[in-house]
């Protein structure tokens, strides 16, 4: 069984650790050199909001990290 608290944990870590190793300093900076919207992208990061799929394919995409990484082994 998934649990939900743990999987949204893991996932606002796993985007926190994908934006650092993209090599930007913060995540504002990550999101306007790939043109991501920078509020959606700090609210995933600390666990606020539920990203759409379509928000974590492209933060993978710009990242350059899969979307299983991001995901962790808690949704698989």
């Amino acid at each position: 069984m998934i649990d939900y608290d743990k999987l949204v944990s893991e996932l606002s870590e796993n985007v926190r650790a994908a934006v650092a190793s993209s090599g930007y300093c913060s995540i504002s900076e990550f999101c306007k050199a790939k043109g991501l919207h920078q509020s959606s992208v700090t609210r995933i990061a600390s666990g606020k909001r539920i990203p759409t799929l379509k928000s974590l394919v492209e933060i993978a995409n710009a990242a350059g990290v899969s979307f299983a990484s991001l995901m962790g082994p808690e949704a698989f």
